[in-house]
């Protein structure tokens, strides 16, 4: 007997706005499946807006976000949803709240100028200069010593993925329980599918505090598309930002404590150290340049599921 679906969304009203990588119909009927509703336009009685940072801070905003700021409501980005679901329960949304300062009308910009004019400057009282010094004397203030904090771990391994923008920005966050980064594919012979997905939790370089969570997806063989969440303040935020991602793609939890488990209609998880040892093995000359693979998708002849090199053949 199949477990009934948690409700943890139930009373809560939600609309979105802007281009999301799932897509709105995903998200919606995600919401929806666990208790939710989703508003066609944003208004008083709903409690959420879910959008990403590139259509917040845009050159221009959208009537939903005007409506979000009229009405105080918040504005949180799509991976909150995602990591809601993950944990079956309703997470604080400040982790996942995208903060913008609220584009001013012509109205509210007339009405500051014109009380700036009409307001009168306040006079100060004269002060005689002697009365000045005999104030007493300042007492000097100790101030503790700053103890400096170290970056977060990052993975010197691992190379940033390019289609970010982000390689001369920031590294590849590592701690004792993995290196944050992901290679998906998704294959069914029978409808012709075969796509990949990677994603990667990235720390600033600069070291004050932002991290972002960068996502690269497409048909195999082709460009694909791209796109980076944040930055996030907050390294928490971004790491249910990135767990979220794994769960819904591969159904799998993040960091792996065992085995990956393949399950139907899911992404599957690369190993990257077979990879890497495969082309330490090519010759000096082949490395970094473009390789034709394989993905085998049984275990054949003792071999693990992956990719695999094509081997050249004498005729």
């Amino acid at each position: 007997m199949a477990e009934p679906v948690p409700l943890f969304f139930e009373g809560m009203r939600f609309a979105i706005a802007g281009k999301l990588e799932e897509g709105k119909r995903r998200y919606k009927a995600q919401i929806v499946k666990h208790g939710g509703r989703v508003s066609k336009y944003m208004n008083a009685r709903v409690h959420y807006l879910i959008s990403n940072d590139e259509a917040v801070k845009g050159a221009t905003q959208s009537k939903d976000m005007k409506r979000a700021f009229q009405h105080d409501k918040p504005i949180v980005r799509e991976g909150w949803i995602g990591a809601c679901i993950a944990e079956s329960k309703v997470l604080n949304y400040k982790f996942f709240e995208i903060k913008v300062k609220k584009q001013k009308g012509k109205k509210e910009k007339k009405a500051k100028a014109a009380l700036k004019a009409k307001a009168p400057k306040a006079k100060l009282p004269k002060v005689k200069k002697a009365a000045l010094k005999k104030k007493a004397p300042k007492h000097r203030r100790v101030l503790a010593p700053r103890v400096a904090v170290g970056a977060p771990g990052v993975s010197h391994k691992v190379e940033v993925m390019e289609q970010s923008g982000m390689v001369d920005k920031a590294k590849v966050f590592e701690n004792e329980a993995a290196v944050w980064d992901a290679e998906l594919v998704f294959q069914e012979r029978g409808r012709g599918k075969d796509k990949y997905f990677n994603m990667q939790l990235l720390v600033s370089t600069a070291e004050d505090g932002q991290y972002w969570v960068a996502q690269h997806w497409g048909l195999t063989g082709m460009p694909g598309r791209n796109l980076v969440e944040g930055p996030m303040s907050s390294i928490k935020a971004a790491k249910a930002t990135f767990r979220a991602r794994f769960r819904v793609k591969t159904g799998n939890v993040w960091p792996l404590t065992a085995a990956f488990v393949e399950k139907p209609n899911k992404y599957k998880l690369l190993a990257r150290g077979d990879r890497e040892a495969e082309e330490a093995e090519l010759p000096e000359k082949d490395r970094g340049e473009g390789l034709w693979q394989y993905y085998l998708h049984n275990r054949v002849d003792g071999k693990a599921i992956g990719w695999y090199n094509y081997e050249a053949r004498a005729n």
